[in-house]
């Protein structure tokens, strides 16, 4: 039989792009997103989701994106939660686990110019809470990938988005405004 992928935050930006990917390649893979009913935060509702896959894919996040972390801080433990549930599942199951992390966790742009094997000093607490989970994988889960993404666009990226803000100015022929930290 073919792979079967769980992807988790599969109704979301990046899960829903990954699970058409999956379709075009004919394979099968079952999403878990909070808009369909499922809580990573519930470690039974996660089990039951990893159980019966050859792997899984983690893109979900409780906020998407700084802003969001900022305004509500209750959700970093959401997001610790899943990594926790969704960490020991896989390593209960036998099952890789793909986790999507962020540049965040790097701080500032001046120190990705080292390379991935820079200290991390993360600049805010959503990048303080993807390394978090990076490190919850690596102790509970011994057979797992961390991705660390950049900022990402493509059709159904929220509007308020930086990346959709400036592309959204472009496409207007408006001026662009750079800030800078």
């Amino acid at each position: 039989r073919e792979a079967r992928v769980c992807v988790v935050g599969g109704a979301g930006f990046l899960g829903s792009h990954f699970a058409a990917f999956l379709t075009t390649r004919k394979i099968e893979f079952t999403p878990f997103s909070k808009s369909l009913g499922f809580d990573m935060a519930n470690a039974e509702a996660v089990k039951r989701a990893v159980s019966g896959h050859d792997s899984v894919v983690h893109a979900a996040a409780a906020a998407v994106g700084r802003k969001k972390m900022e305004e509500r801080p209750e959700l970093a433990e959401v997001e610790r939660q899943g990594a926790r549930n969704f960490a020991r599942a896989c390593e209960e199951f036998g099952v890789p686990l793909v986790y999507t992390s962020s540049i965040r966790v790097y701080g500032s742009s001046a120190e990705l110019e080292g390379g991935e094997t820079v200290d991390l000093h993360p600049a805010d607490r959503y990048g303080k809470v993807k390394l978090e989970c990076e490190n919850i994988i690596r102790e509970r889960c011994s057979r797992f990938a961390i991705m660390r993404i950049a900022a990402i666009y493509g059709p159904r990226m929220p509007k308020d988005f930086v990346v959709s803000i400036f592309f959204s100015a472009v496409k207007a022929e408006h001026p662009i405004q750079m800030q800078t930290d």
